[in-house]
């Protein structure tokens, strides 16, 4: 299965504002993406990966959003 690559960072100007919030929507709607395909959202390297590096659950709250 064909997976889109992740946002690219920069290493000049990724504190501007407009860069941040760019990058920030492309995130979000590449982890999107990948909850729409239950197979990869059930997979445990999946689960722990979106909740491994910070206590805030942006697992739910992606599963919340794909039902829109």
């Amino acid at each position: 299965m064909y997976v889109p690559e992740i946002p690219p960072k920069k290493a000049i100007g990724n504190k501007d504002t407009k860069f941040v919030e760019d990058r920030r929507l492309l995130l979000e709607q590449f982890l999107v993406g990948l909850t729409r395909h239950k197979y990869l959202w059930q997979s445990e390297e999946f689960t722990t990966w979106v909740r491994s590096s910070n206590k805030v659950d942006i697992f739910t709250d992606l599963k919340i959003k794909t039902k829109k």
